[in-house]
C-alpha cells in the first residue's frame, strides 16, 4: 500500500453530523502536511509517517480525543521505516507533544492496558511518561528505534587494541524512571556482518571481537528471528515499557584522557564556540527475517495477501482485518522476496491451527514487518510461570512434547502452571508441573498475570 501524498480534504470531516471519528488510520509520506488534522475529534488514531521530527505539532496537539475503547487500546505515532528513521521523533519532541499525550490519557476512562505505540522513531529516554497522568497501567511500546549516542564516546587505545580487546558498553537508553535499560540482544560484527549474541551484566555488556580497528560505531540491536520481542519492563504503578532499537555508540580511537586537577583560575569571558556537527551513522543492514522457513506467524494488525512481492490492490488476493487473538490469521513461512524498493516480503500459506491444515487458495506474499506479523508461538515462559487457556473449545494435555499421547482436556479460562518451555521443530511447547505438555501457540494460551 502506497503512502498518502496529501491529506487535503480531511478537514471536511469536522462538518459531519457525527463529528467523532471512531478510528482514523493514516499511512503518510514523509513531508506531507498534517494541518488538515487540526481540530478533528477521534477515538483512536494511528498515524504512520517518517520524519515526524519536522511535523506540524500544532496540528497534532489540536486533535481532540474521546474514550478510546471502541477498537484499539493504543494511540500510534510511528515511523514507516524500521531502525533507520533518521528524522523521527526525539526525546524533546515528546515534551512538545505533551498536549496530545495528556488529552489522550485523560480521555481514556476504562480501557485496560491502554498505551502509546511510538515505534520507528529516535527516542532514547522514556522518562517523559513518569507523570501522574500516565501512571494508570499504561503501556509504552517503542520498537525499532534509531538511537545515536555520540556525546560520550567510547575511547579505545589504538596502540594496544587487538581483536581480543574487551570493550565495555553501558546502555544510554533510559526507562520511565530514568534508569538505564538494555533490552537489545545482539551486537553487529563489523568484520563479518553478522549479529552476534551479547552477554549482558545488567545494563552493561562487554564486546570482544566485534569491532574492526578504526570503526566509527559500535552497534547493538534486537533480532526478532532469534530472540523474539524484547522483554517487557513492568513498573510498580502498573506501567509497562517494551522497547528496542539500533543503538549506535560512537568510538574514539585514542587513549582515554585522564585530566590532572589544577587550581580553578578566575574565569575569563570567551566567545561561545561553534559546535562541530556530529556525523550521522549510516544505518546498518535491515534486520534479518522475523521468521525462518517453516515457522508459524500471525497477523497482529490488518494485512493483505498478495500474488507477488509488489503490493497493490490489483495484486491483492485477500485482505485480513485486525482481529482478536483467537481469530488472527496464522501463516506458515515458505520463502522470502523483496519488492523493487527492497522491502522484505514473506511467501506464505495460511494455516488453520484449530483444524491442523492449510487453507486452500491462500498462498501468496505478506509483509515481513514486525509491526504487522509476529511469531505465533511463545519463546519464553511467563514471569508468573502461569498461562491461561483462551481457545473457546479448550486444549488437551499430552504425554509427549510432540503432542502425541492425548491426555486431559483443559477448559477455556483455566490457569495452568508451567515449568519449562521446549522447542519442537518450528514450534514450542510448555511443560506443566504434572509432566504433561501443551501447545505454546498464542491463539490457544496467554500469559496469566495471576501470581
Amino acid at each position: 500500500m502506497s503512502n498518502l501524498t496529501s491529506l487535503k480534504g480531511l478537514e471536511s470531516l469536522k462538518e459531519l453530523n457525527h463529528s467523532e471519528i471512531e478510528y482514523l488510520g493514516l499511512n503518510v509520506a514523509k513531508g506531507v502536511s498534517l494541518k488538515p488534522l487540526s481540530g478533528l475529534k477521534v477515538s483512536d488514531l494511528s498515524l504512520q509517517q517518517d520524519g515526524m521530527h519536522n511535523a506540524d505539532f500544532e496540528a497534532l496537539n489540536s486533535i481532540e480525543f474521546t474514550d478510546p475503547q471502541k477498537s484499539f487500546n493504543h494511540i500510534e505515532l510511528v515511523g514507516n521505516t524500521e531502525y533507520s528513521n533518521q528524522e523521527g521523533l526525539t526525546n524533546d519532541d515528546l515534551t512538545r507533544l505533551s498536549p496530545l499525550f495528556e488529552k489522550v490519557a485523560k480521555a481514556n476512562q476504562g480501557t485496560k492496558d491502554f498505551g502509546f505505540n511510538l515505534s520507528n522513531q529516535r527516542i532514547t529516554d522514556f522518562s517523559f511518561f513518569n507523570k501522574p497522568a500516565f501512571s494508570r497501567d499504561m503501556d509504552i511500546f517503542a520498537t525499532a528505534e534509531f538511537q545515536v549516542f555520540s556525546k560520550n564516546p567510547i575511547y579505545i587505545d589504538p596502540d594496544t587494541f587487538t581483536s581480543e580487546t574487551p570493550i565495555k558498553v553501558t546502555s544510554q537508553v533510559l526507562g520511565i524512571k530514568s534508569e538505564p535499560i538494555q533490552t537489545s540482544t545482539r551486537i553487529y560484527n563489523t568484520s563479518t556482518g553478522d549479529w552476534e549474541k551479547i552477554n549482558k551484566d545488567g545494563n552493561t555488556f562487554v564486546s570482544t571481537g566485534n569491532v574492526a580497528k578504526g570503526s566509527k560505531w559500535l552497534i547493538v540491536g534486537n533480532q526478532f528471528n532469534l530472540d523474539g520481542y524484547p522483554a517487557t519492563i513492568t513498573y510498580e504503578n502498573g506501567q509497562t515499557l517494551r522497547t528496542d532499537g539500533y543503538q549506535y555508540y560512537a568510538l574514539k580511537w585514542e587513549k582515554e584522557p585522564r585530566p590532572t586537577p589544577t587550581p580553578t583560575p578566575t574565569p575569563t569571558p570567551t566567545p561561545t564556540p561553534t559546535p562541530t556537527p556530529t556525523p550521522t551513522p549510516t544505518p546498518t543492514p535491515t534486520p534479518k527475517a522475523v521468521a525462518v522457513k517453516g515457522q508459524a506467524i500471525y497477523a497482529i494488525r490488518a494485512v493483505g495477501l498478495y500474488r507477488n512481492g509488489q503490493f497493490s490492490k490489483h495484486n491483492r488476493i485477500k485482505y485480513y482485518r485486525k482481529a482478536k487473538r483467537i481469530n488472527r490469521p496464522e501463516f506458515v513461512v515458505k520463502g522470502y522476496k523483496r519488492d523493487s524498493q527492497g522491502h522484505l516480503r514473506y511467501r506464505v500459506q495460511q494455516y488453520d491451527p484449530y483444524k491442523a491444515r492449510y487453507v486452500k487458495g491462500t498462498s501468496g506474499y505478506i509483509t515481513a514487518s514486525s509491526r504487522y506479523v509476529v511469531s505465533a508461538y511463545y519463546a519464553t515462559k511467563p514471569k508468573t510461570k502461569k498461562i491461561r487457556v483462551i481457545n473457546p473449545t479448550g486444549i488437551y494435555e499430552y504425554n509427549k512434547y510432540s503432542l502425541s499421547g492425548r491426555s486431559t482436556h483443559v477448559k477455556v479460562g483455566q490457569t495452568l502452571k508451567v515449568t519449562q518451555i521446549r522447542k519442537y521443530k518450528y514450534a514450542t511447547r510448555y511443560r506443566l508441573t504434572n509432566g504433561k505438555y501443551i501447545t505454546a501457540n498464542k491463539k490457544f494460551v496467554v500469559f496469566s498475570s495471576i501470581k
